[in-house]
């Protein structure tokens, strides 16, 4: 029962205090509806005009949705927001970064969900962030279990003494089959994260509410598993996805159901390419294509076509992509399937970025984008606006790249899609910083860092933490860059990026450098560099190879940072970098200058000038200049060498010819 005042059981008020009248949930079932705590829970939503908090007890997922969908009617025109646990999302708090910025100090109820899919640590957040929570005009209401209301009590006690309420929403037996199964939709939302997380939540509930039931039909469950599956998969739970659809494909054996091991198999493929088992996943979809080949569902063979051509990419077979790609197309196009149609078209887009084919690229994205936006997909129209962004940067294009993200940026937002906003921003950051804005790129990754840590994004948080030690370089700001290089690098260890963690390394060598720390430079180049090589990052190999050669240089070892130099410049030629082997060949010419052999110094920044050029480069004026600073030097060279040889000849009584 409810710890808040009572109320009259079907009575409610509305928040402008009018007459009460008599209250109509929909699509709550009578038992549920006719109880006090429906009403009164109402009725404290309605009116609690500080921050608070209440628990609202339940023991089944599909009677916890059902009072969630009528409580959001009745609250209307209240902001109703949902934040569900996920290993992604841990803390709780974050729903605040979800909301728009004006309405974290409106009034909204606030419905949080799963805790008991998480561990104790997450009781104790409740605990320590308490006057945060209250901080805020917002009506939260904890949906738990329970065992769940039992740990709360327990690990977050002052949080649990500040509540308003328990209310008790338990029911003695599940629901019957036939209410369950008008709650699951044919097919999943991707488009909206809210919505993606409340089909995941509401799907995994009602597999542990049927659970045991013996009149509930096999396939039935394995549609259920194969959702969670697709869902988890999507918001990244891929240990989540693996055991559903793996779940999925046993009952499927089990049943002789082709269709449900046809999309099982394929599922399973998705998993094993996102972590990276492209054999495993290679072999999933050839193992699910003639399924469906022989059921005629040519949507599930363009699928697993289409899916080949991304194991492909992840493969670097741009040839066999494309060619995936151009095959599946015309079938989704036969089918009426323009989803399937626009996706390949973005596909082939991104082949032609891969080639760098820009041309090519801009007009496949051009392309797809208005059939997104015909059949509603705006995730897709706007991965299409920021993919050309993404193009128009690769040109140069900056102020249309700006543009496209600036377009994108809002649709993200609006559908929910964290991590496609995350990225608008800290590309426009990235932008800023071609164009040196730095006070405005750094505002850029300061707004995109938060974003990453609240939708769990750790790889995206030290991205950005990266990029503001990059802007603190070019700024000069040596211990801000050196603090946030220190910063990035555990994270990057943390997830298992190694290039992430060797470029942060490198870039503490860098600012070292910058400070005439040599010694530390160098044990960070020496650090970084074994990390290239380990895991086949031949240009940072380099790069550690020319860092290492800056720092013989400015101690004057002449002959090892000449070893250094050659060393980088041979993988800049045979790689194509014409930027980098300009640089190398600029260095090797202050090297050359340093030891005296002024005749190789010219040579060396003769073609460095010659490439800088010839690729447009801001340092060709440098380039110049070191030129005529050398015949400046040689001059004065010249008339003393003269001079002394003039000298010379009168001591031994010759004449000058």
């Amino acid at each position: 029962m409810t710890t808040a005042a009572a109320a009259p059981a079907s009575l409610s008020t509305d928040v402008r205090g009018r007459e009460p009248q008599l209250a109509a949930p929909p699509n709550v079932w009578p038992e549920i509806a006719a109880r006090d705590d429906f009403t009164n829970l109402l009725v404290l939503l309605r009116h609690a005009r500080e921050g608070c908090w209440a628990f609202a007890l339940y023991n089944h997922a599909a009677v916890r949705e059902q009072v969630v969908q009528a409580l959001t009617t009745l609250l209307a025109p209240l902001p109703v927001y949902q934040w569900t646990y996920s290993p992604h999302d841990p803390f709780p708090y974050s729903y605040l970064a979800r909301m728009p910025e004006a309405a974290r100090s409106e009034r909204a109820i606030i419905l949080l969900f799963d805790f008991e899919r998480a561990g104790a640590e997450i009781w104790k957040t409740l605990d320590y962030n308490r006057e945060l929570f209250s901080a805020h005009p917002h009506g939260l209401v904890f949906w738990v279990t329970p065992p769940g209301r039992g740990q709360a009590a327990r690990q977050a006690p002052h949080f649990w003494a500040q509540r308003s309420g328990v209310f008790d929403f338990t029911v003695e037996s599940p629901p019957a089959l036939e209410r369950v199964q008008p709650m699951v939709r044919w097919d999943i939302s991707i488009d909206n994260l809210d919505e993606t997380q409340r089909q995941l939540r509401l799907y995994q509930g009602l597999l542990e509410d049927l659970a045991g039931q013996a009149d509930v039909p096999a396939l039935f469950l394995g549609d259920l598993h194969l959702k969670v599956a697709r869902l988890a998969y999507y918001v990244d739970q891929v240990p989540l996805a693996r055991q559903h659809a793996q779940a999925a494909r046993d009952i499927a054996v089990e049943q002789d159901a082709a269709r449900l091991r046809a999309d099982s198999i394929q599922a399973l493929g998705d998993v094993h390419g996102r972590l990276d088992e492209y054999a495993e996943a290679r072999a999933r979809y050839a193992e699910a294509q003639p399924i469906y080949r022989a059921m005629g569902d040519r949507l599930g063979e363009a699928n697993c076509i289409r899916a080949l051509g991304d194991v492909h990419v992840q493969l670097a077979e741009y040839a066999e992509a494309r060619a995936r790609y151009e095959e599946a197309q015309p079938i989704y196009r036969a089918i009426g399937d323009r989803l399937g149609e626009a996706n390949c078209i973005r596909a082939l887009g991104d082949v032609h970025v891969m080639l760098a084919e820009y041309a090519e690229a801009r007009a496949r994205y051009a392309e797809a984008q208005p059939i997104y936006r015909a059949i509603g997909a705006r995730l897709g129209e706007a991965n299409c606006i920021k993919a050309l962004g993404d193009v128009h940067v690769q040109l140069d294009e900056y102020a249309e790249a700006r543009a496209r993200y600036e377009e994108a940026q809002p649709i993200y937002r609006a559908i929910g899609a964290r991590l496609g906003e995350a990225n608008c921003i800290r590309a426009l950051g990235d932008v800023h910083v071609q164009l040196s804005e730095y006070a405005e790129a750094r505002a850029r990754y300061a707004e995109a860092q938060p974003i990453y840590r609240a939708i769990g994004d750790r790889l995206g948080e030290a991205n950005c933490i990266q990029a503001l030690g990059d802007v603190h370089v070019q700024l000069s700001e040596y211990a801000e860059a050196l603090a946030r290089y220190a910063e990035a690098q555990p994270i990057h260890r943390a997830m298992g990026d190694r290039l992430g963690e060797a470029n942060c390394i490198q870039a503490l060598g860098d600012v070292h450098v910058s400070l005439a720390e040599y010694a530390e430079a160098r044990a960070r180049y020496a650090e970084a560099q074994p990390i290239y090589r380990a895991i086949g990052a031949r240009l940072g190999e380099a790069n550690c190879d020319f860092g290492l050669a800056d720092v013989d240089r400015f101690e004057k070892s002449w002959a090892a940072a000449a070893v250094g130099y050659e060393r980088a410049l041979a993988f800049y030629r045979s790689a194509g970098v014409a930027f980098n082997t300009a640089l190398a060949l600029q260095r090797l010419g202050y090297t050359a200058r340093g030891a005296g052999d002024i005749g190789q110094a010219r040579r060396y920044f003769g073609e460095a000038l010659d490439i800088f050029q010839r690729i447009g480069s801001p340092l060709t004026a440098s380039a110049q200049r070191d030129l005529e600073a050398l015949d400046a030097d040689t001059q004065p060279a010249r008339h003393r060498s003269l001079v002394t040889l003039l000298r010379e000849r009168l001591a031994s009584g010759r004449r000058t010819p």
